[in-house]
């Protein structure tokens, strides 16, 4: 067995930061799945115990050349994680990226090493924080059907006597509830697999059809090239030629062709490719696949390619070496051209390629209908002009809660007082990130069973300007909504209208479920915003109910700031930057 966890770490120990994606995993993580070391050594199981400190860094092969230079003395040279110093204990081969198809890691430590490099309390301990994957490896007399059938026996027992002392008492039946359950890994976990398999499907007929399209017009360019070459033909046949050679002769035009296409396809595929890869991930989301040429890639393509000279070169090659001699030098260009037994074969390639061509016809201009509605759809804010800035506030992570809370405002009065600064606000959600919270919410004194889902986001004053957000009836968030005065929220149309509170919701209460971070809370609404796209742009504007940042008892140790400004972006980023290192000094 084994177990892993993803999570960034800062790099940097001051000034502008940089990210490394992270890996917490146990001390079996490399063994089971076979990695050996290409420098030093990876974890083994006594390097994972609780209380382990700083047990070491392994790092991947490309965090090695690319921050290390390559250096053969890496091993044991120290690395600064989230402040932390580290040693670095084994460096990986370069064939191993992560388990995860669509992530590439830079720095593994061990799971117990989460309390120090984190100084957010230990994971392990607290029962309501799930952040870990398992996998495990078959007996080789096993099947995943037995494995399955094992653990459906025993997963009562497990959930049983490991129920966290701290488990909301309202979610304790669904914890109980819960089965474990095997699925095949051989392919790795792979968010990017369930996003985007169907798109990419589709992409791949198409490419199938451009090809049989571009194939048919290759034959048929090749029946007329070998019509205008009867006499040629005919000529060779007249002196002795075997019908073969013809044969043979025209294939290898043909193969010629199918090389030279396949040598640029080849070229423009990992282009291409990299440009799709770079398209789909974000700046602080890297996307990582590994775009290698792979041999049986390239065997698949070469085959393709070779079936498709064969398929569409023979036919050229079979009718020239039909053609009768005497029948050739009877016969002039224009009487063979218009032979209507002739013309057969290429007026059915002329046909399928209308038909196929029309098929892509179709189908560009759903997708083009279909970008341009997406294009157009209103996301309830404005989307241009607006900066993100995310700043690691590991190194203040000693300072208590409250005193966290009081940096995060300080720096935000900073940013907003930069030249030509509209408005700043701190966000915990970024819409359309497709990330989010979800929890039932219930009218104060109704039933829980008349709730409703609702989407959650944790924001600052003046996030709604900054984002262009219309404030519809109430107000904003201010310096009087704190830790010690009453929770409240602003809420969205959507919201309200679900909920049946009317235009006017302002100063009811609602009441949100307990989560695994919390209990039962109860929130009035103090404002009414606009509606806006939550997780993505197809969505349908759901109810939303934003909360004010500074009553959350225990803020994180990053601060997510959306910025908005009359001054040219590029020189926003630069104030921002030097702000930001000024305010780590």
């Amino acid at each position: 067995m084994l177990a892993w966890g993803s999570n960034n770490f800062g790099l940097s120990t001051g000034g502008e930061g940089r990210l490394a994606q992270g890996l917490f995993v146990s001390g079996d993580f490399f063994r089971v799945l076979g990695v050996q070391p290409l420098m030093g050594r990876v974890f083994t199981a006594a390097d994972d115990r609780r209380g382990c400190g700083l047990a070491g860094a392994v790092v991947s092969y490309a965090f090695w050349q690319r921050e290390l230079g390559g250096d053969p003395s890496a091993v044991s040279r120290k690395l600064a994680l989230n402040y932390h110093s580290i040693e670095i204990i084994g460096v990986t081969p370069p064939g191993f990226f992560g388990l995860e198809v669509g992530r590439s890691y830079d720095v593994a430590v061990p799971i117990c090493s989460q309390a120090i490099l984190w100084s957010e309390g230990t994971w392990l301990d607290e029962g309501t924080v799930w952040w870990l994957n398992v996998m495990g490896r078959l007996k080789s007399s096993s099947t995943l059907a037995e494995a399955n059938a094992r653990l459906a026996v025993i997963s009562p027992g497990i959930f049983n006597a490991t129920l966290p002392s701290n488990y909301p008492a309202e979610n304790v039946k669904d914890y109980l509830n819960f089965k474990l359950g095997a699925v095949p890994a051989a392919g790795g976990l792979s968010w990017l697999r369930t996003e985007y398999s169907d798109s990419l499907s589709l992409l791949l007929g198409t490419a199938g059809l451009v090809l049989l399209i571009a194939c048919a017009n290759l034959a048929n360019l090749m029946l007329a090239r070998a019509t205008a070459r009867e006499h040629e033909f005919a000529v060779r046949l007249a002196i002795g030629a075997p019908r073969g050679r013809l044969i043979q002769q025209l294939l290898t035009e043909s193969l010629l062709l199918a090389l030279l296409g396949g040598a640029l396809a080849l070229f423009l595929a990992r282009t291409l490719s990299q440009f799709l890869v770079a398209s789909l991930g974000t700046q602080g989301d890297p996307l990582f696949l590994d775009l290698k040429p792979d041999w049986r890639l390239l065997t698949f393509t070469l085959g393709l390619a070779s079936l498709t000279c064969v398929l569409f070169g023979l036919a050229p090659g079979v009718r020239a070496s039909r053609l009768s001699p005497s029948a050739a030098f009877r016969t002039t260009v224009r009487g063979v051209m218009t032979s209507h037994r002739r013309f057969g074969l290429r007026q059915a390639l002329v046909v399928s390629q209308v038909a196929l061509s029309l098929v892509l016809v179709v189908g560009a201009l759903l997708f083009s209908t279909s970008l341009h509605n997406l294009l157009a759809v209103d996301a309830g804010f404005l989307q241009k002009g607006i900066l993100i800035t995310n700043l690691d506030l590991f190194r203040f992570l000693n300072v208590p809660y409250a005193g966290r809370v009081a940096f995060k405002r300080d720096l935000l009065e900073k940013v907003r007082a930069l030249p030509g600064m509209v408005s700043a606000g701190e966000v915990g959600t970024l819409p359309l990130s497709g990330g989010g919270t979800e929890n039932r919410v219930w009218i104060e004194g109704a039933s829980r069973a008349s709730g409703l889902d609702t989407w959650f986001n944790s924001i600052s004053d003046g996030y709604f300007k900054a984002m262009g957000i219309a404030l519809l009836a109430g107000r904003d968030f201010n310096v009087h909504d704190t830790l010690s005065s009453p929770r409240v929220a602003i809420v969205n149309r959507s919201f309200a209208r679900d909920l049946g509170l009317g235009v006017y919701p302002i100063g009811r209460t609602f009441r949100r479920e307990a989560t695994p971070d919390g209990p039962e809370q109860s929130f009035e609404i103090v404002g009414l915003v606009e509606n806006t796209k939550y997780s993505s742009l197809r969505e349908k504007s759901g109810p939303i109910a934003f909360l004010c940042a500074a009553q959350d008892s225990q803020p994180g140790p990053y601060a997510q700031l959306v910025v908005r400004s009359a001054m040219p972006m590029s020189e926003t980023v630069s104030n921002i930057r030097t702000l930001s290192r000024r305010s780590a000094l």
